[in-house]
């Protein structure tokens, strides 16, 4: 017979096994693991020293190892099974702050390309505050603002290099994408370290519409303009819907335009005889080689029953078909 004292530490002893977090959790705010953290300080241009304004820091909590997931809550408003990073945007010196961390491992970003990436900031009791500057090689830069349709700056647009224009006319960044940036709150914007050499830009938002792909010369090292959205809401649709009207291609990038890498039996596209490897040149006599991949893609889509022309170049063959959208899902 099992003594009641030698019953209950068996049974503890199961419990500790089982449920070797529940302590941890509980604590959370209150026991050793805590530290009224904060992580601070500046996003500096690195050739004048000048805080930089109205740029995005992302603050993410490292996991003690990789396979132990997050197993509680880093900040006290979020919990273990949201986010574990925050965003903050500069102030008008280039300044930020992140309060109320819990202690742990943090890891500092910006989009702004750094003279030097910083290391993992470790948050504890005995250093509970942390004053960072983070130091940006702006290099080549492109600034302005974006322009909606009525005139008014387009806040939650972005602004893309959507090309750099090689020797032979054709993009060479095809491979790599788009660099892309969303515009400030006051609807500016900053893209910096951009590539020597011609480069076009363009800016885009799912409501408004897309302003013209713009050609930057070679020799233009800090260009500044404005960049005009065009609302065409009957041509634009969002690409998180799960039903539209297109046509039925699946489309890749390339060096002179959008490739097409897949037909869908029975639709549009294919009654039309488009094949796998046709590079589309035009759009509705809107150009694709230097057009941003997103604009491309909504100006498939479309309404159902609505016509779109495609000019396809079909190794060094120009061609042309005119297709009608009809329901996808």
């Amino acid at each position: 017979m099992i003594r009641p004292l030698t019953l209950t530490l068996v049974l503890v002893a199961l419990c500790v096994a089982v449920c070797p977090w529940v302590p941890a959790r509980a604590e959370l705010g209150t026991g050793p693991d805590w530290a009224a953290g904060a992580v601070e300080g500046r996003l500096l241009e690195g050739a004048t020293g000048e805080g930089i304004a109205g740029e995005q820091v992302r603050l993410s909590w490292v996991p003690p190892t990789e396979d132990s997931g997050y197993p509680y809550p880093w900040v006290p408003e979020i919990g273990a099974r949201q986010t574990q990073a925050l965003t903050q945007l500069t102030d008008a010196d280039g300044r930020f702050r992140f309060d109320g961390l819990a202690s742990g491992r943090y890891s500092l970003r910006s989009h702004m390309p750094l003279e030097r990436p910083t290391g993992p900031v470790t948050v504890s009791p005995m250093t509970p505050q942390h004053d960072i500057e983070l130091v940006a090689v702006l290099g080549r830069c492109l600034s302005g603002a974006v322009l909606g349709p009525g005139g008014g700056r387009a806040e939650g647009s972005s602004v893309a290099l959507v090309g750099v224009e090689g020797a032979d006319g054709e993009n060479v960044r095809w491979r790599e994408g788009p660099l892309v940036r969303e515009v400030r709150s006051d609807g500016s914007f900053l893209l910096p370290g951009l590539p020597p050499g011609p480069l076009w830009v363009q800016a885009y938002h799912e409501d408004h519409g897309f302003s013209p792909s713009i050609r930057i010369g070679a020799d233009d090292a800090e260009p500044s303009l404005d960049l005009i959205l065009r609302q065409e809401t009957d041509r634009l649709v969002s690409l998180d819907s799960d039903v539209f009207g297109g046509i039925g291609v699946q489309v890749g990038r390339g060096p002179t335009g959008p490739r097409i890498d897949a037909v869908s039996p029975g639709l549009p596209a294919e009654r039309a005889g488009i094949r796998t490897g046709d590079v589309v040149v035009e759009i509705d006599a809107h150009p694709t080689r230097f057009m941003s991949f997103t604009e491309f893609l909504m100006r498939c889509r479309g309404p159902v029953g609505r016509a779109l022309t495609l000019r396809l170049d079909r190794s060094g063959q120009i061609l042309e078909r005119e297709l009608v959208r009809v329901d996808i899902r």
